[in-house]
């Protein structure tokens, strides 16, 4: 396999708990996966070049500074682009403007 999953985590140490936990689910299931085929998104610039990339959301990733830059380029990324991507930059956009 070698597919990437793009992980979208509040924080290292919650990508490395996910990944740890999502891979030994995926490979129980019969998927040939290893750890190499999850990629931690640190910022917008970790999916420049990918298309379509897939992953999960996990753990504070609503807490991250930057999470509408990286969420924005999610949707760029995707083709065609995903309406629960769009919904999401919808939801921290009005939480946003709410907090102001």
């Amino acid at each position: 396999m070698n597919e990437k999953y793009y992980v979208i985590a509040g924080t290292h140490r919650e990508f490395r708990d996910f990944m740890n936990k999502k891979s030994a689910e995926l490979w129980d299931s019969g998927v040939d996966v290893s750890l190499s085929n999850f990629v931690y998104v640190q910022n917008k610039d970790s999916i420049m070049g990918v298309k379509d990339p897939t992953g999960w959301l996990v753990g504070t990733w609503r807490e991250r500074p930057d999470i509408r830059d990286v969420i924005y380029q999610m949707i760029l990324r995707t083709n065609p682009s995903k309406e629960t991507l769009r919904k999401i930059l919808d939801e921290l956009n009005e939480q946003h403007a709410i907090n102001l």
